[in-house]
């Protein structure tokens, strides 16, 4: 069974995902080698396989392929695929159908990400009412061409409001 069909057969089980508890799942992520395992996985953006290497063929390799010559590494410095597993149960709250938030049976919608700040602000109202939770956007891009479903992932986490550098930590946040 393809990953891609995997993916499609848990979207379409039966029950609530609340009913269902924590699911397992690999997520991958387009990143610089040495920053692998240093940080906490939060506010950020992540794919499932085929998501990723879209991402890269599509936004990675095609934006540094257009940069200038003397340019030594790709956008963000990206050199390596990172992969790691994930068990997500997402708040019930979230999950319900009344919430208007399901966006597949697991997941909620999907928020962007940049330099750790959730971008838009109907996002992060979300992230307020609901708490933390894993987002999913399924992709699909004329670029590049495969005909199974592949998705972006989102992932919440501490003061989605600041970026990186001005978040503080837990125990001092800003």
């Amino acid at each position: 069974q393809s990953a891609a069909a995997a993916w499609a057969a848990l979207a379409a089980a039966p029950g609530t995902a609340a009913a269902r508890g924590v699911i397992e799942v690999d997520f991958y992520r387009a990143m610089e080698g040495s920053n692998v395992g240093v940080y906490t996985t939060e506010n950020n953006d992540l794919a499932s396989l085929v998501g990723v290497l879209k991402y890269v063929h599509t936004e990675v390799l095609a934006e540094h392929s257009i940069s200038p010559n003397d340019r030594l590494t790709r956008k963000y410095s990206i050199d390596v695929i990172s992969k790691s597993r994930f068990r997500v149960r997402n708040p019930a709250s979230l999950l319900s159908p009344t919430s208007g938030m399901v966006a597949s049976v697991d997941f909620g919608g999907y928020v962007t990400y940049d330099n750790g700040v959730a971008t838009n602000n109907a996002q992060l109202s979300h992230i307020r009412t609901y708490g933390g939770y894993v987002g999913v956007q399924e992709q699909r891009d004329v670029r590049f061409a495969y005909s199974e479903p592949y998705f972006w992932f989102s992932v919440n986490g501490f003061c989605p409001n600041l970026d990186w550098a001005h978040k503080g930590s837990l125990a001092s946040p800003n």
